[in-house]
């Protein structure tokens, strides 16, 4: 789960529209801009990108609320198809993780600085705790995991911290020519869930997953399917719009991970195939589906019972 912005203007608002200044390039006046913010929730480490369900932040609204209000009808309607929520380090609060463990789901959120007791007390305990160690790809990963936090907030359980240093390389050019740079990046977790329903590996590589809603998501629809165009400045029209986006990106996604046969899956990628089948869309809406249908030349009636014997 996370949020994201769209359609910011400094020119259109509407009285949906969240509020910020930013700094000209040519002055040093701060000006207002607009744009509509929302809260997404997705399916993560899947073939197919799922966007769930979407709630928008209203004007000097918080994320976490939103959220809650969001996973009201998600937890209703799609109780049966996930068991935990991924959010980032803004999630981490007791209000949330009661929620959600109310309606019986568990809860990973990123710890950072915003929850610095209880980080300062999970890096306290990791130093007086040799790490594990396991390869995942290319990343070398130091790990500690631990149960039993408290936290100063209420929350009703406790919570259970796994902290990461992960080693990789990456090519960058450097002077002109091309070097593997050593990258170190060090993250931690706090989850509800225990060692014994979900090991640390699978945890830690879920965790990251979260990714996926920025980077097959908003990434693949802001550049490629047009999310960062909108056609009418008003609301409804705006959710509407992303609603009807995230329904297509479905649907293709699913005819290209599930109706493709192996050999076309390695010669085109999804793009491709969205631009293949894009100008077919004309034709298909001049298309009257009330007429008889052909098959090999013969007119087939849309009502014909087979002949009695």
């Amino acid at each position: 789960m996370t949020d994201t912005s769209f359609f910011p203007s400094k020119r259109k608002g509407c009285s949906e529209c969240c509020k910020r200044k930013l700094r000209s390039k040519d002055s040093d006046k701060l000006k207002v801009q607009y744009y509509h913010k929302a809260v997404i929730c997705s399916n993560i480490n899947e073939k197919v990108s799922l966007p769930i369900d979407i709630e928008m932040i209203r004007p000097g609204e918080g994320e976490v609320g939103c959220a809650m209000r969001m996973l009201e009808r998600v937890f209703k309607t799609h109780s049966r198809f996930f068991d935990a929520i991924v959010g980032d380090a803004i999630y981490l609060k007791a209000p949330f993780f009661n929620f959600c463990r109310q309606h019986g789901k568990h809860v990973v959120a990123v710890l950072k600085e915003n929850n610095s007791a209880l980080l300062q007390d999970a890096k306290d305990i990791f130093k007086t705790i040799p790490p594990k160690i396991f390869r995942d790809g290319k990343r070398i990963i130091k790990y500690w995991d631990e149960e039993g936090f408290e936290t100063s907030e209420k929350m009703n359980e406790p919570l259970r911290i796994i902290g990461t240093e992960e080693t990789y390389y990456e090519t960058k050019t450097v002077n002109g020519k091309k070097e593997k740079v050593k990258i170190t990046s060090t993250w931690f977790w706090a989850t509800t869930i225990s060692k014994i329903e979900v090991p640390t590996e699978k945890l830690i590589k879920a965790a990251h997953k979260r990714w996926d809603i920025e980077n097959r998501i908003f990434h693949t629809l802001g550049k490629y399917w047009g999310l960062n165009h909108f056609f009418k400045h008003e609301p409804t029209a705006i959710l509407n719009f992303i609603i009807t986006l995230f329904i297509a990106f479905v649907l293709a996604q699913t005819f290209f991970n599930r109706n493709l046969k192996d050999n076309n899956l390695k010669k085109y990628g999804l793009i491709a195939l969205a631009r293949m089948l894009y100008p077919g869309l004309p034709e298909l809406k001049n298309r009257n589906f009330s007429k008889p249908r052909e098959k090999r030349g013969h007119i087939i009636p849309r009502e014909q019972s087979p002949p009695k014997k």
